[in-house]
């Protein structure tokens, strides 16, 4: 007879806990890193990411390397006109500022545009790819991105507050970082 035959269940349980022990410890870790990320990104958009310091005075909006040049915040923005956005990727100061912009494949992310429903944003239009050509340099990368919507079917009041948040193009499947551009429609 074998005496051992009570081992074998003993130790699948204690190998089914060591798995449940390890998955909630990595579980647990991912959802901290999310919260500070979200933490992080709440801080960047608390202060709509303004930053005065070196475009001589004139306003600009940047968050992890990433940064409008043009419009400025806060313009407005009409049905069936473009608004066109300048900007450019730098993430040389990446060890400085803890984080960086994630271009790839020629693209330094989307731009979807939202409109204010109430509490909530609604997306309105479609999403907009944005180009970039030597995306694998660390910067600075200059690019352009437009976006437009038609407000005939939809009939937004003028003074409704808007935004296009700009998405990196993070292929890792880490939660990519964003940047929230305020407009108004006239």
């Amino acid at each position: 007879m074998n005496k051992n035959k009570g081992f074998a269940p003993i130790l699948i349980v204690l190998v089914v806990v060591a798995l449940l022990v390890v998955g909630g410890v990595m579980y647990f870790s991912g959802k901290n890193s999310d919260k500070l990320a979200q933490d992080k990104d709440n801080v960047l958009n608390t202060d709509n990411n303004l930053d005065n310091k070196d475009q001589g005075g004139i306003q600009t909006l940047s968050n992890c390397g990433f940064t409008i040049n043009s419009p400025v915040p806060n313009s407005t923005i009409s049905s069936n006109v473009p608004v066109v956005f300048n900007g450019v990727v730098d993430n040389t100061n990446y060890q400085t500022t803890g984080c960086r912009w994630t271009m790839f494949e020629g693209e330094a992310g989307t731009a979807q545009l939202y409109y204010q429903n109430g509490n909530n944003w609604g997306p309105i239009g479609i999403i907009n790819l944005i180009p970039v050509s030597n995306w694998m340099t660390l910067g600075p990368v200059p690019f352009t991105a437009s976006v437009i919507f038609n407000n005939g079917g939809i009939g937004l009041q003028s003074g409704t507050l808007m935004k296009v948040v700009f998405t990196e193009n993070d292929p890792s499947g880490a939660t990519p970082d964003t940047l929230e551009f305020p407009l108004v429609l006239q």
